[in-house]
């Protein structure tokens, strides 16, 4: 798993676990490998994916400067990467998820925005999720001021960004002025080639690939969906923007519902009466 303080030993730690898996009494797990990056942060989690065949891992570091947040010019920001486990033994890094604020050379020039310098948020990474383990084609990442960014991974080697979406400034969230704060695990739903998540300051947003930005495989009897172009603006829609969605749930039976009502009013009476 990911973690450690930035004493050296930040990074990705390889465990074996097989005493725990065999019930062993007073199990030790042993460390197999060790494994840390130049721009290293605050190690966030590690989630295992295999493309083509191949073992890989999807890390995120989270925020900036480690082991506690920064906000200076020259705190790194880990942001994510792809490491190649195939040698559990020499685990490596195979290419990096990052955005040009995240880049030292930038860095200095933005922390005066709305938000960036925050120790525990500005422009950097919190987590990043997958659809599915095997082949996931894409993984998705909440970078908390930056918001959702989406990348391209069936190419392990050489990741780029496809769509994004941010919701600062979105309407109806109660305050226009309110930054976007993106912490938390992105989920799919590949059917409808949406990616669900939650901004801390603005609440849930159910967010629409669009234009082909993500080919996912079609559920028996759904369909796809294709409008705006990805990389712009447009390149993924949220929920509240007018487009109809999908019904998710199941329909509650009126008759049911007259019941629950009933039984609760003659409730209410037995109660007063008592």
């Amino acid at each position: 798993g990911a973690g450690g303080n930035n004493n050296g030993s930040a990074g990705l730690v390889v465990l074996d676990v097989s005493q725990v898996q065999q019930r062993q009494a007073n199990p030790q797990p042993t460390v197999v490998s060790r494994l840390t990056w130049g721009n290293v942060s605050i190690p966030q989690n590690a989630m295992p994916v295999t493309i083509h065949g191949h073992h890989y891992l999807v890390e995120i570091d989270e925020f900036a400067g480690g082991p506690i947040p920064g906000s200076g010019p020259n705190d790194a920001v880990g942001a994510g990467r792809i490491i190649d486990i195939e040698n559990e033994l020499h685990p490596f890094v195979v290419s990096n998820l990052r955005l040009a604020v995240h880049m030292p050379s930038i860095r200095p020039s933005v922390l005066a925005d709305p938000g960036a310098n925050s120790p525990v948020g500005g422009y950097a990474g919190h987590y990043c999720g997958v659809p599915r383990e095997v082949d996931p084609e894409i993984v998705a990442c909440s970078m908390i001021l930056s918001g959702l960014r989406v990348f391209d991974i069936r190419d392990p080697t050489a990741p780029r960004e496809i769509a994004y979406f941010n919701s600062s400034g979105q309407p109806g969230t109660g305050d226009p002025n309110a930054q976007a704060f993106a912490m938390a695990r992105p989920s799919f739903v590949p059917e409808r080639n949406e990616i669900w998540y939650a901004d801390g300051n603005s609440g849930f947003y159910a967010v629409r690939l669009t234009n082909g930005a993500w080919h996912s495989t079609p559920a028996t009897g759904s369909t796809s969906t294709s409008a705006a172009s990805a990389g712009t603006g447009d390149a993924v829609q949220g929920a509240g923007t007018g487009q109809d969605h999908p019904a998710t749930g199941g329909s509650i039976p009126l008759a049911l519902v007259a019941g629950c009502v009933l039984a609760a009013m003659l409730l209410r009476h037995v109660r007063r009466g008592a």
